[in-house]
C-alpha cells in the first residue's frame, strides 16, 4: 500500500515538473526574444528623440552642447547615448567626458555605426572597449524619413553628408540579462507554488484512496472468513452426518451446526409420514419454536 501511495503522490509531480520544465525553456526564450526586441525599440526611440534635438539647433552645434545632450537623453532614458558624425568622429558620450571624448578614437569602423551610414539604421550586439562590456548598439542616420524596425531599415530621404550625425543609443548586455533573471526567478516561484500545491493535493488524494482500499480489503478480508468458515462447517455437518446411523444422532448434529451455519435465521426440518399427510418436525433451531411436532404439509406451502 505504501508503494501505490507513491506512486499516486509521485506520478502527478513528476508529470508536472516535466511540463513546467518545458514550459519553462519555451517561455523563457519567448520572452527573452520579446524583450530584446522592445529594448531595440526603446533604443530606436531614444536615439530619434535625440534626432529631433539635433534639428532644433539654429546652428551647428558645438562638442560641448553635444556632450551636454547626450547626458540629458542619457539620464531620461537610462541609456548610454552617443553622437558621432558621419566621418566617425565621436562628438558627444554621455558616460565620457568632454575631454574624453575629444581624444576617443574613430567609430566609423563599428559595425552599427557603418550599418547606419549604409541603410540609416545600425543594430550590433558586442564588447564595448572604452565600457569594458557588453552592449547592445542601435545607431540611428538624423537624416531620414521612416524608421521601418521590422525590415531594420532606415531608408535615408538624401545622401548622407558631413553635416549629418550617426546618433547611437545602448545599453549594458547585463541589464537585459538581468530582467530575463528576474522573469526566471518568478517562472521558479511559480512552479513551486504549483509543484507544492500539487504534491499537497496529491497526498490528501492518496490518503482518501489508501483508506478506501483499505477499507475495501477488510470488507473483503472478512467475507473470505465468512465464506471459509462456512465452507468449514458444511464439510464439517457433511462429514458428521456420514457417520450417522440413526435420525435423531443426524437431528443432534445438524442442530449444532445449523445455527452457526445460517446465523440470525430460525427454521425447521421435517420429513413426510408414510401417510403424506403430515410432516413431522425433526430439529428446529432459532429464538422460538414451531410450537408443534407436527405440520400439514398445506400448511408448510407444500
Amino acid at each position: 500500500m505504501f508503494s501505490l501511495r507513491v506512486k499516486v503522490i509521485a506520478v502527478p509531480i513528476l508529470v508536472m515538473f516535466l511540463v513546467s520544465v518545458l514550459s519553462f525553456i519555451v517561455l523563457e526564450k519567448y520572452l527573452s526574444s520579446v524583450l530584446i526586441e522592445d529594448t531595440e525599440n526603446e533604443l530606436i526611440h531614444a536615439a530619434s528623440s535625440v534626432v529631433e534635438t539635433l534639428h532644433s539647433f539654429d546652428s551647428e552645434p558645438s562638442i560641448t552642447q553635444l556632450d551636454e545632450l547626450s547626458d540629458r537623453i542619457a539620464k531620461v532614458w537610462d541609456f548610454r547615448v552617443t553622437i558621432i558624425n558621419t566621418e566617425g568622429v565621436v562628438l558627444g558620450d554621455s558616460i565620457l567626458p568632454v575631454d574624453a571624448v575629444r581624444t576617443i578614437e574613430n567609430h566609423g569602423e563599428r559595425a552599427e555605426v557603418r550599418s547606419a551610414l549604409a541603410t540609416g539604421l545600425g543594430v550590433a550586439r558586442r564588447h564595448s572597449e572604452t565600457a569594458n562590456q557588453e552592449f547592445l548598439y542601435i545607431a540611428v542616420l538624423d537624416d531620414h524619413s521612416v524608421i521601418e524596425h521590422s525590415t531594420s531599415v532606415i531608408k535615408p530621404s538624401t545622401p548622407a553628408s558631413s553635416n549629418n550625425y550617426v546618433v547611437r543609443v545602448s545599453i549594458p548586455t547585463d541589464k537585459i540579462h538581468q530582467k530575463i533573471r528576474k522573469l526566471d526567478i518568478i517562472f521558479w516561484l511559480v512552479g513551486l507554488v504549483s509543484l507544492s500545491g500539487t504534491a499537497i493535493l496529491s497526498f490528501i488524494g492518496s490518503r482518501v484512496l489508501v483508506n478506501r482500499i483499505n477499507a475495501e480489503h477488510e470488507v473483503l478480508e472478512q467475507r473470505v472468513i465468512d465464506r471459509t468458515k462456512d465452507i468449514s462447517l458444511l464439510q464439517s455437518l457433511s462429514s458428521l452426518l456420514n457417520t450417522c446411523i440413526t435420525l435423531e444422532e443426524a437431528s443432534d448434529i445438524t442442530r449444532k451446526i445449523i445455527p452457526s451455519l445460517l446465523p440470525n435465521t430460525h427454521g425447521a426440518i421435517a420429513i413426510h409420514k408414510a401417510s403424506r399427510n403430515r410432516l413431522e418436525i425433526l430439529m428446529h433451531w432459532g429464538a422460538s419454536g414451531l410450537g408443534t411436532p407436527a405440520i400439514t404439509p398445506m400448511s408448510a406451502g407444500l
